[in-house]
């Protein structure tokens, strides 16, 4: 994350426009890392890729999220109430639709109880 912030600080000190576009173009990075599991460089790349073939798109989903949070700012605050969970569901939707989501079913025996301690796959998160 902090390379993408540094990477973004100075694209935004040569040109402001490369600034925005880089933020969105890592934009997917971190949620990349964490469920697909890829390494941070490779990450930054297949965000790159995919953010650039569907640009036009997603600048308009950010200049709404963008225009959403100058209004929040208008209003002291109050309508990030709404902005926020917007972003996240936003950005999780896009997040499915271009990358998908692996849903990993597991199945217990009858008789088995939720509350295990540590038995079973390390691999999965059992909630």
């Amino acid at each position: 994350m902090s390379f993408i912030s540094a990477l973004q600080s100075v694209g935004s000190q040569l040109l402001p426009l490369l600034g925005i576009f880089l933020g969105v173009a890592f934009s997917m990075t971190i949620l990349l890392i964490c469920e697909k599991r890829l390494r941070p460089v490779q990450a930054m790349i297949v965000s790159f890729r995919a953010i650039t073939k569907k640009m036009i798109p997603l600048t308009l989903v950010y200049i709404v999220i963008a225009v959403l949070f100058v209004f929040s700012y208008a209003t002291a605050g109050l309508a990030l109430v709404w902005a926020l969970p917007f972003m996240f569901n936003v950005k999780g939707v896009l997040y499915r639709e271009m990358f998908g989501v692996g849903i990993e079913v597991t199945v217990t025996q009858e008789g088995d109880d939720d509350s295990s301690s540590g038995d079973g796959n390390k691999e999965v998160f059992n909630a």
